[in-house]
This record gives structure tokens, C-alpha cells and sequence, in this order.
């Protein structure tokens, strides 16, 4: 879980680097409901990107250890359907 935090607060200064200040990222940096109540003083904790290339770098680089460490942590909360396979009905 450490790990999806601190994916969390590099994310959000990707977003920063990307997008620059504005009511956009306002909105998109507003705290949700799943979000550690701490987030926003770890993401204190992580040095800036020096432009958007090196963000965007970065993403690109990373994306694929994201995705893994999401699904690891990740429950299902849908129909069954939408994550595998149905299961018949034991008879």
C-alpha cells in the first residue's frame, strides 16, 4: 500500500507539471472520498518534475508497475461480470 500512495503523489505532481495552475487542476486535486486523509503532505514529500517532458517521461516509464500495483490491491465492487468469468450457480 506505501507503494500506491507514493505512486499517488508523484501523479499528483505529474499533473502539476502537465497542466499548470488553473481551475482544471484545482478540480482534479480535490480530495476524494478513498483518498488517505495524509495525502496531501506526502505529496509535500516529493521533489517536482523540471518540466512536462520529463512528467510525461516519467508516466510513460512507469505506467505498466501502476496497473500491476493497482490490480494487486483492487476488489471487485460491480457485477460479477465486469471481472471474469460468470460462475455458474452451484447445482
Amino acid at each position: 500500500m506505501i507503494a500506491l500512495r507514493w505512486y499517488a503523489a508523484v501523479a499528483a505532481r505529474m499533473l502539476t507539471a502537465i497542466g499548470g495552475p488553473g481551475h482544471d487542476q484545482d478540480d482534479r486535486r480535490r480530495p476524494t472520498p478513498s483518498q488517505p486523509p495524509e495525502h496531501t503532505a506526502h505529496v509535500g514529500t516529493v521533489a517536482p518534475f523540471a518540466d512536462a517532458a520529463a512528467a510525461l517521461a516519467w508516466g510513460d516509464r512507469e505506467l505498466e508497475n501502476i496497473v500491476t500495483l493497482v490490480e494487486r490491491h483492487t476488489e471487485p465492487s460491480g457485477p460479477p461480470d465486469q471481472f471474469g468469468p460468470p460462475r455458474l450457480p452451484d447445482q
